[in-house]
């Protein structure tokens, strides 16, 4: 993403060290954005365990006085692990750039705005599949 680079090119010239991370999303060595038209297992909760394992490697690595960023979905990602995990972590501040937000009335507007349709007929489908079954032939 152009933003991320561009902002660890900059701090760069101040010397400040950076890693920019790209949450796996179920795939080994995981690059660039993730192709929404194959079917994905993972779950925005997914990201905490992740963000635990990097910082478990930086302080393995010698870093201190981290400061976790966030982007976007990321950025809501910063602020839940910070809100639930960051305890004993070697984080010394927490920036959210841009974060997600969510409200379920807005999304349901969203959807309808988007498709022409409501999205609880949907929603109820997914809640009646197991959790081995993908949900198909929705427009997104």
């Amino acid at each position: 993403m152009r933003l991320m680079t561009d902002l660890q090119h900059l701090l760069g010239t101040r010397g400040i060290s950076t890693l920019a991370i790209t949450l796996s999303l179920g795939i080994d060595m995981r690059r660039g954005m993730y192709d929404v038209d194959h079917p994905h297992h993972h779950k925005h909760t997914d990201s905490l365990d992740e963000i635990d394992a990097w910082l478990s490697w930086l302080r393995e690595a010698g870093a201190k006085n981290n400061v976790l960023l966030g982007h976007s979905r990321g950025g809501n990602q910063t602020a839940w692990f910070a809100a639930e995990r960051l305890e004993g972590k070697d984080v010394k501040a927490i920036a959210l750039l841009a974060p997600m937000t969510w409200s379920d009335t807005r999304s349901h507007e969203f959807y309808r705005r988007q498709h022409g349709m409501d999205i609880t007929p949907v929603l109820e489908r997914a809640q009646a599949l197991s959790s081995d079954q993908m949900l198909e032939n929705i427009p997104y």
